[in-house]
């Protein structure tokens, strides 16, 4: 751990910073001097524009607004639809945008206070090509680090599990399959079954007499 994380201390504080859940200490006080110094210096091969400068203005800026670009399209349309309208409607549409909006947090697969959703919101209102094309380079290049993925670890992990349970029955080819299929659990969820049964009896008679009738 000590030579993993110490030795990258000042980037792993960097990352920090472009963490939502620090957003609002940043509106509130800003950022020091040397703030993502290091991140900058390890972007600038592939922009020489992306000075830590400039990538904390995008930042401030983009914490800023990060309330109002988080919401999706469907609650964006909703209030600026009843704007039109008289004040009692407008207060009852904001008060249910806001309540649809902590549903989805509690319900939705956007948890919209993680890199990977700064990165989706810059992505989704093609925001990256002028207003904040360093920030947009500064997630594209954290989502790409060890620190920010965990799918290296848990396979190994899902290694060792396939292995200790299962040591006496499996041949190395048979490992290979249980691996992936641990591993990718998920879509191994959204797969159709019955096209599964359908493509494994086409391979003989035999498994076609047994699966399909």
């Amino acid at each position: 751990m000590r030579r993993r994380f110490l030795k990258h201390r000042d980037l792993y504080t960097d990352l920090s910073c472009l963490s939502p859940s620090n957003f609002k200490e940043i509106t509130e006080q800003g950022l020091s001097d040397i703030a993502l110094t290091t991140l900058s210096n390890k972007l600038q091969q592939f922009n020489k524009n992306a000075s830590n400068e400039n990538i904390k203005n995008e930042l401030i800026s983009f914490a800023e607004n990060w309330n109002k670009l988080k919401k999706s399209i469907p609650e964006t349309y909703a209030t600026i639809y009843m704007k039109n309208n008289n004040e009692e409607e407008d207060e009852e549409v904001l008060v249910d945008t806001q309540k649809n909006d902590n549903d989805s947090t509690s319900f939705c697969k956007s948890c919209k206070n993680c890199f990977l959703c700064c990165y989706t919101v810059l992505t989704k209102y093609n925001l990256y090509c002028r207003t904040y094309s360093n920030l947009y380079l500064a997630y594209k290049y954290v989502l790409t680090l060890p620190s920010t993925q965990v799918t290296c670890e848990r396979s190994f992990s899902q290694l060792k599990n396939i292995k200790t349970r299962l040591r006496s029955q499996l041949t190395d080819s048979k490992l290979e399959a249980f691996m992936m299929m641990g591993v990718e659990k998920e879509k191994l969820d959204s797969l159709d079954h019955d096209e599964i049964i359908k493509v494994v009896s086409q391979q003989s008679d035999l498994l076609y007499k047994n699966l399909m009738f």
